[in-house]
């Protein structure tokens, strides 16, 4: 069974660049906190296990979700990233939470020496929930495309689908 469904250089390709002087295992961590906590929810766990269980071999639907695609449903045409890209966002959002880097317009760049200066918590968390929301926003459009093709994807649930989920809003600064 596949462990990790994207790998850092994926992260690095399509969402921002990173510094390449990340741990390995954090980033590794991130994306295996990203598949169970981020993306299980939307797919159900089942399909992911599926999914995982495929060991990166998959036929035309399951490519199509994973990669992106075109696709039409009822007379009319929709675009999908792909849930490679999705995890992406979601694993990049939880690096930014969990590291002590600076966010730039070049990238996410790791502050390691004396003189750096470190990114404050608001501008971290503000970057990793826009990473966290498009992430959201592309593993939904690829739910869309699991219900609309139904008959492909036998293991997704939507009885496990319906758990309830609370959150905690934290107001003010």
């Amino acid at each position: 069974m596949q462990e990790l469904l994207i790998a850092f250089s994926d992260i690095k390709n399509n969402v921002k660049q990173i510094s390449d002087h990340i741990d390995v295992q954090l980033i590794n961590n991130a994306i295996k906190e990203a598949q169970d906590i981020d993306l299980s929810p939307i797919i159900t766990e089942p399909l992911l296990i599926s999914i995982k269980q495929l060991n990166g071999t998959y036929n035309d639907e399951f490519a199509n979700l994973m990669n992106g695609c075109i696709y039409e449903y009822m007379d009319n045409n929709y675009e999908i990233k792909g849930l490679n890209v999705a995890l992406c966002y979601f694993a990049y959002a939880r690096i930014i939470k969990g590291i002590d880097n600076t966010v730039s317009r070049t990238g996410f760049l790791q502050k390691d020496y004396d003189a750096s200066v470190h990114a404050q918590i608001k501008e971290r968390i503000a970057a990793a929930n826009e990473a966290a929301s498009t992430g959201a926003f592309y593993a939904n459009k690829c739910l869309d495309y699991i219900i609309r093709n139904a008959d492909s994807f036998t293991t997704y649930s939507v009885e496990t689908k319906k758990k309830k989920r609370f959150s905690i809003n934290v107001l003010g600064d």
